[in-house]
């Protein structure tokens, strides 16, 4: 019994590492494929601003997107599993930088429609990935499930959001240094390389009014444009790298189900007769497990019963079986349409997620103001386009200390005080957009400005994902209609970019993001006394 323990600590702690180890390059597929497409997706709605080119693009592009969001993203993922929608993923984000070598509507378009609807299975792929991680890391750890899944979340949006950084810092460096090589007397550092520029139109009231903005026009495209093709070039070769580490390294999800049931097959071993005196029951069982999956709840009550695996619940939710998954290999791609249907339907009839919709619709407008209203209303206007990225990289910096530190302390301070928070400081940043103007001190006040969107964010994303989650026992539902609602709020976001004030956009953004919270608190007592009701008359059938 003794060595049979030795045993499984030694094949255990072999497996954690290795599944740590494929998580680590994960993160850097990640890092990378991120890091080359918002180098160059953070400039849109300044690099191509003439007749609001970029960002009506890829608002049109969000909103095809959706319809595919809704059922062709689930079938996908389904069908053809997280890891390949992951790569494909990454190969459209390849031909969006490539449409951005000759950007007009004949290329951005189409090529910001591809890439917008293969995104929609593969954020959610993404998503899925961060469980089934850290599923396989709960059934070799002591913790419980909900504690990895929320670490290995926040460790996620960590390099999520670290690619904001780097992929920000590297638009900078390249824009900037040419920038300095063509205007040698560039002496005006906060106000930018135009001096005569008008800046009552920047901040809150900005319209893109089209003869303002042609006078101005060298302030928001590079002054070189050799600088964009160099910067393009090397987010082209970032993303290739990307595509190939997921493609070649990242797992399937039958590894991760064939390495979930090996788990249990020695942890059935460690408790087994070592007298040889006759043939352990639970071995047995373990092997019909392999055998015959769909059986496997009834299985593993009756493992359960000798207490010599883990729990049932963790072990048949970590294999996709309380998600009722039906499909074979076999199943035809109309079967798994409308099983997916189902399930997604029944997803978002659920009453706390109705009460989710308005904060994640937010959560994606939000990110579509700071990508398009800030980066050309607040920073372009007022600084040159040369400054997008290290005001990005500032909030990218931001957004990934929160996101870990919501990972990692998320749970001790409770969700609804994380939302709390983060909704003081998102009001005081739309306050402080309205009021803003270009003064002395117009950098220093820039770089905050992005400094506490990211904050926010960093917040905001994180928990509203493992709310959509937690709250829901389909998780591949939960993380698809997350992902369509970010998406319609992006949509949403960019397309008005081009039609409101951004003054009106500010107001528009603070109305969903104050009924969202009073919702989202509605949803969150809901989901806590249903929780205890069903914890309650589990306990009385147990007496």
């Amino acid at each position: 019994m003794r060595d049979a323990k030795v045993s499984y600590a030694l094949c255990a702690k072999k497996e954690l590492r290795e599944t740590l180890r494929s998580f680590a390059f994960y993160l850097i597929g990640v890092f990378l494929f991120l890091s080359a497409f918002v180098a160059i997706f953070n400039l849109q709605s300044s690099i191509n601003i003439e007749n609001g080119l970029g960002t009506t693009a890829l608002g049109i592009s969000y909103f095809i997107s959706v319809f595919f969001a809704i059922f062709g993203a689930p079938v996908m993922i389904n069908k053809y599993g997280a890891k390949r929608c992951v790569v494909v993923g990454d190969t459209a984000m390849f031909i969006f930088l490539l449409a951005n070598f000759y950007p007009t509507y004949y290329t951005l378009l189409p090529a910001g429609i591809l890439m917008t609807v293969l995104q929609s299975p593969q954020f959610p792929s993404l998503s899925l990935m961060n469980t089934l991680y850290a599923k396989q890391v709960a059934n070799l750890g002591k913790k419980s499930e909900d504690v990895y899944i929320i670490s290995f979340s926040g460790y996620f949006f960590t390099a999520f959001q670290a690619s904001q950084v780097f992929g920000n810092i590297l638009s900078y460096v390249i824009l900037y240094g040419f920038d300095q090589s063509e205007n040698a007397n560039y002496s005006n550092m906060s106000l930018g390389n135009i001096s005569e520029v008008d800046y009552s139109i920047c901040g809150s009231a900005d319209c893109q009014n089209e003869t303002i903005v042609s006078e101005n026009i060298l302030n928001y495209k590079p002054v070189n444009k050799i600088s964009l093709y160099v910067l393009i070039s090397i987010a082209l070769l970032l993303e290739l790298t990307a595509t190939l580490v997921h493609a070649f390294l990242l797992p399937n999800e039958d590894d991760f189900k064939n390495k979930s049931l090996q788990i249990s097959q020695w942890k059935i071993k460690e408790t087994s007769p070592i007298d040889g005196s006759h043939e352990d029951e639970n071995v047995i069982m373990g092997e019909k497990i392999m055998e015959k999956k769909d059986d496997i709840n009834g299985d593993m009550d009756k493992i359960c019963e000798t207490k010599s695996c883990i729990d049932h619940e963790e072990e048949t939710a970590f294999l996709g079986l309380t998600e009722k998954k039906t499909e074979s290999t076999t199943t035809g791609i109309c079967d798994v349409a409308v099983n997916t249907a189902q399930s997604l339907i029944k997803h978002v009839a659920d009453k706390t997620f109705l009460l989710l919709i308005p904060i994640t619709l937010y959560n994606g407008l939000s990110m579509a103001f700071v990508f398009s209203e800030l980066t050309r209303a607040y920073t372009s206007c007022s600084l040159g386009v040369q400054w997008v990225g290290i005001c990005m990289a500032i909030y990218g910096l931001s957004d990934a200390v929160l996101s870990w530190m919501v990972g990692k302390y998320g749970r001790k301070f409770g969700r609804i005080q994380c939302y709390l928070f983060a909704l003081i400081i998102e009001c005081g940043n739309y306050i402080y957009c309205i009021f803003w103007t270009v003064g002395s001190h117009t950098l220093i006040s820039i770089f905050a400005l992005f400094f506490m969107f990211g904050f926010s964010d960093g917040i905001f994303q994180t928990i509203i994902n493992v709310t959509h989650l937690d709250f829901a026992e389909d998780k591949k539902s939960a993380s698809s209609a997350w992902n369509v609602l970010i998406v319609i709020g992006n949509a949403l976001g960019f397309i008005t970019s081009t039609v409101f004030c951004v003054k009106t956009r500010i107001y528009i953004n603070l109305g969903f993001l104050i009924v969202g919270f009073v919702l989202l608190v509605i949803s969150d007592i809901i989901h806590r006394n249903r929780k205890k009701m069903n914890s309650d008359e589990l306990e009385m059938q147990i007496k």
